[in-house]
């Protein structure tokens, strides 16, 4: 739950790690509430492999651009 423009809500729908709901939209925030029950979550996740979100592994790529 966060403003539309988040980068989370980016990576969010982008990976299928989950659902966004805009936290400034009271028609989104009933929407996604209701039907929650009702969420195929069986995709989410699935095989993605969130080390590349692990710090460690940001600091590796930028690293070169800062030495």
């Amino acid at each position: 739950m966060s403003p539309r423009d988040m980068e989370a809500r980016r990576l969010i729908e982008k990976n299928n790690l989950g659902i966004h709901v805009d936290v400034d939209d009271l028609s989104d925030i009933k929407d996604k509430l209701m039907n929650l029950k009702n969420l195929d979550t069986s995709g989410f996740y699935g095989d993605f492999d969130i080390s590349v979100f692990k710090r460690d592994n940001q600091y590796k790529k930028i690293l070169p651009y800062i030495i």
